[in-house]
């Protein structure tokens, strides 16, 4: 099955040597405000008939980057624009592959952030401050 997911984008670079982690903001052509997106993704569940347990899993469709994300990193998610959501989600018919593809430059951009970024035990809205 066919899902989206409502995300919210950091990235690290890699590098040899300290890593930078920046924000990632997908938004309108020309605009400064954030645009409605999702990622395209599949979802799925099982069912143990032995224990009667279900198993969900979910993943994160990705293809090659476009050139806001190529120095930081050899993929990028596959971003969604609102207007494709329904025919992403859609089950009948044959899959839209032709969504797979990296999301348009022009409508993303990305700043340096606080390299707290990368750490689970940090968890307050400074960590969007660059550093």
């Amino acid at each position: 099955m066919r899902c989206g997911s409502e995300p919210d984008i950091t990235a690290k670079k890699p590098a040899k040597a300290a890593k930078q982690t920046y924000a990632l903001k997908v938004h309108a052509p020309h605009a400064a405000e954030a645009q409605t997106f999702a990622f395209a993704g599949l979802w799925e569940e099982w069912h143990n008939k032995a224990d009667e347990t279900w198993l969900q899993s979910f993943t994160i469709l990705t293809t090659e980057p476009n050139d806001v994300t190529r120095d930081v990193h050899n993929r990028m998610p596959v971003i969604l624009h609102e207007s494709d959501w329904d025919e992403w989600l859609l089950r009948e018919g044959p899959a839209p592959v032709h969504l797979l593809k990296p999301f348009p430059a022009a409508e993303m951009s990305k700043r340096p952030v606080s390299k707290d970024v990368g750490n689970v035990r940090n968890n307050h809205p400074e960590l969007l401050n660059s550093k």
